[in-house]
């Protein structure tokens, strides 16, 4: 009989549960769901601090577009400002960081316009707030990068990168020796979202037997792995993997 085609009514859910533990498939906590959705009147003020920093820059980057203001910054060896797709975190990403970049060449072009609203949104951006924002969302980047591996097989990076996501998340970084740095954030309101990227970090992902195989046994990162714990970088580890040459 296949139980999966079987429809029980009953009063007793976890007695039915308890009858059907072999083949008990995990359903994700309400609890976590509901610590995982905020609502935007729930926000801390310093944490609403920070999505006004990505509001305000949207909408200077939207009038920096329409105004064809672009050429002026790269002009004055500025970095062009692009326009992002709210939902998508690495579109935010690319959004900011021409913010920062260019930020002081968007003051004086924005200086010698009439429309001093806009001056007054750049000066409205907090500047701790805006760097902040870029650290936490660049290792999401990174991550992306290191799982998009084209035809080489990428399985075992999943493993590798939800351990580099939860360090960062939880304020520590990793240098090349392998060595914890704890990370300073400047804005009150970082740490926040820092929190609340974890929550949904462990919601949405759940290992299972195929990545921990995978991890195990994917020689490049048992080969990473070798080289953090002996501190090498990959011209060192070159060097003692290649054969000694005869003279």
């Amino acid at each position: 009989m296949d139980k999966n085609k079987i429809v029980f009514t009953c009063d007793r859910g976890p007695n039915i549960l308890k009858a059907l533990k072999e083949d008990e498939v995990k359903i994700p906590s309400p609890l976590k769901y509901i610590e995982s959705n905020t609502s935007l009147s729930e926000l801390p003020s310093k944490a609403c601090e920070l999505l006004d920093v990505i509001t305000t820059s949207e909408q200077l980057v939207k009038h920096v577009k329409l105004c064809g203001l672009n050429k002026s910054i790269q002009d004055s060896d500025g970095v062009v400002l692009k326009q992002a797709i709210v939902v998508r975190w690495l579109s935010i990403s690319n959004l900011l960081e021409p913010v920062d970049l260019s930020y002081e060449h968007l003051r004086s072009i924005l200086s010698r316009s009439s429309n001093t609203k806009q001056s007054f949104k750049l000066n409205k951006i907090n500047i701790d707030g805006l760097k902040d924002l870029i650290r936490l969302l660049s290792v999401f980047k990174d991550v992306s990068v290191l799982v998009q591996t084209g035809a080489r097989p990428s399985l075992h990076m999943v493993y590798i990168a939800m351990n580099k996501l939860e360090h960062h998340l939880n304020g520590n970084d990793v240098d090349e020796n392998g060595d914890f740095i704890p990370i300073d954030d400047r804005h009150e309101g970082t740490n926040f979202f820092r929190k609340r990227l974890l929550q949904l970090l462990r919601t949405m992902f759940t290992f299972d037997e195929k990545h921990l195989a995978a991890k195990t046994i994917a020689h490049s990162y048992i080969r990473e792995q070798i080289d953090e714990i002996l501190g090498l970088d990959t011209e060192q580890h070159t060097q003692l993997t290649e054969p000694t040459k005869k003279a």
